[in-house]
């Protein structure tokens, strides 16, 4: 039942379910696990990724509006977790 719920909605929109797209999961789910702001650090910490594809997965997010980036001076070094954030994957 738990694997019919994971992979149903994939099922129904007729397109496959990558790698990066469930990885990209785990990172809104741990976001919201944290119930704070999100950093590259805690991924690369959490999944075992290194910096740059930790970095890349969030940049993904924002572009398809799950996280938005929160600006400190010149850098973006936090991620906020936006509401309805599952719905975009």
């Amino acid at each position: 039942m738990l694997l019919q719920m994971a992979l149903g909605p994939s099922i129904a929109r007729n397109t496959p379910l990558t790698a990066t797209t469930i990885m990209e999961k785990e990172v809104l789910r741990l976001a919201w696990q944290l119930g704070r702001w999100i950093r590259p650090k805690d991924v690369t910490t959490n999944l075992g990724v290194d910096f740059r594809t930790a970095r890349k997965w969030l940049h993904t997010l924002v572009e398809r509006g799950c996280l938005s980036p929160i600006v400190r001076g010149a850098d973006v070094r936090h991620y906020e977790l936006k509401a309805g954030s599952f719905e975009h994957l």
